[in-house]
């Protein structure tokens, strides 16, 4: 998260920010939220330390957008004024319980039990699985899930953020995170099928290939941004167009949890 030069967040405004999001996420069904880390712990240092967290939606691995939607607004009136550091995880139920696409590894199931909270929901150590091993694909998969849905949650702030502090010289923060949201999306279509059969791909577009395998799964979202990725203009027109970026957003995001739920119902793979 982000640190404004001449604000420096205090204890109140950690407070402040926690009892806010906290008290607008129970008006909303299906979620968990969880802390951990300096904060949980009472030994964080304001205007330095990170709020750590886990943001999880009783979903069956493609997220509600709406939900995630509502939730980004009901961040950003929390932030409103305060500005700390929070370093969130959004994640769903379905892929906590099944750990191959789990962020979190083995060694954070102690770490959870001697020292996190349950602020919202109910609690879910119980029901999450921790790998002690993962191969490189699915913890790079599992990276670029997170990146990308946490970039939704951010996105109502961000675009404050960037009215906010204007910069002529710079894209603004929302459209570098689209950006990066993006990449994380489009790479996953190659690391979906090195993981399937182990042959590297060095163009991460393989819609054809994944149409083969995933006929379900609506592959539009990857040939729209692949368009994009080859005309610059268009692409930078996008930055300009905060709904269209959170369209293309949440439509990219929706096509790469079908990709990982339908490969999740096809049963272990080897892995």
């Amino acid at each position: 998260m982000f640190l404004i030069k001449d604000h420096i967040p205090t204890q109140e405004n950690y407070e402040d920010f926690l009892r806010k999001f906290m008290n607008g996420l129970r008006d909303i069904d299906g979620v968990t939220l969880m802390i951990y880390g300096s904060f949980m712990r009472g030994d964080h240092v304001p205007g330095r330390s990170d709020i750590d967290a886990l943001l999880a939606l009783h979903d069956n691995v493609v997220t509600d957008k709406p939900k995630l939607e509502r939730m980004a607004r009901i961040f950003s009136d929390a932030q409103e004024g305060n500005d700390v550091r929070f370093q969130v995880t959004v994640a769903d139920r379905t892929t906590l319980a099944d750990g191959r696409f789990n962020s979190y590894g083995a060694s954070f199931l102690q770490y959870f039990e001697r020292e996190s909270k349950f602020l919202v929901g109910d609690g879910l150590l119980d029901l999450m699985a921790f790998m002690e091993e993962r191969s490189d694909d699915l913890h790079n998969m599992a990276y670029n899930l997170r990146k990308a849905r946490q970039g939704l949650l951010l996105f109502d702030y961000l675009k404050r953020w960037d009215e906010r502090y204007p910069n002529p010289d710079l894209i603004g923060k929302l459209p570098e995170k689209f950006e990066k949201s993006m990449d994380a999306v489009t790479r996953g279509s190659k690391q979906m099928l090195h993981l399937m059969d182990g042959r590297t791909r060095g163009y991460r577009f393989q819609t054809e290939e994944l149409r083969e395998i995933f006929p379900n799964v609506d592959l539009n979202p990857l040939e729209e941004l692949q368009r994009l990725y080859r005309n610059v203009p268009a692409l930078r027109k996008v930055f300009d167009q905060p709904e269209e970026m959170l369209k293309l957003w949440q439509e990219g995001l929706t096509m790469w949890e079908c990709l990982i739920k339908e490969y999740m119902n096809m049963g272990d793979n080897g892995e």
